[in-house]
């Protein structure tokens, strides 16, 4: 009997130290969550962010992904409408030319919205419904907010159509395929709109 009493003593207090370990643990990530997340900006931030980019982070988030960004133009391999000699996003908003045969640079990047303003054209999977807005933060770039109005088959996160699966988590288009950037690694995407 009386090893027994000693026994369970330790395992009870085992119990209430980990218990506090987890206490302890689970309010000290709460904080670190709502500092990462809150789009409060401090004293120091006023310093680092332009007004522009003010703006820009401080929407209300609905979800967050981490992932990559490439870059790609109007004149990309099945882009362009030979026909209408036109090229067009999948959601049919209009973004460059054809001339004799040869498709010209975009004369549109961005789309005037009518709540975030002037932003830039991304493509994504259908998972993410058309003109839904994107803020991104892209390391060696400046935040920006974009919206969705094209589709690629290996875009998305995990809803891709190639064969090939996701090569990138959304696309973001250039005036042409050469100026278009490689693929940058650890971007942030935050949906601050879901669209139609």
């Amino acid at each position: 009997m009386k090893k027994i009493v000693p026994k369970i003593l330790i395992v009870s207090l085992q119990i209430i130290i980990g218990a506090l370990f987890l206490i302890i643990k689970v309010n000290c990530e709460k904080d670190i969550k709502y500092t990462v997340n809150s789009n409060k900006l401090d004293k120091l931030s006023q310093f680092v962010y332009s007004e522009k980019e003010k703006f820009i982070l401080d929407y209300d988030t609905i979800i967050t992904y981490t992932g990559s960004l490439t870059g790609y133009g109007p004149d990309c391999y099945g882009c362009g409408n030979y026909r209408t000699n036109k090229v067009s996003t999948s959601s049919g908003y209009h973004i460059a030319n054809i001339v004799d045969g040869v498709i010209q640079s975009a004369f549109t990047i961005t789309y005037d919205d009518y709540e975030y303003g002037e932003v830039r054209i991304l493509a994504a999977d259908r998972t993410i419904p058309y003109k839904s807005i994107v803020r991104v933060s892209a390391p060696g770039l400046d935040p920006f907010l974009g919206v969705v109005l094209d589709r690629g088959s290996t875009v998305g996160i995990s809803n891709c159509i190639s064969k090939n699966g996701c090569l990138t988590t959304f696309d973001l288009l250039y005036p042409t395929e050469k100026e278009a950037n490689g693929k940058i690694n650890n971007v942030i995407f935050d949906i601050l709109r879901v669209g139609e």
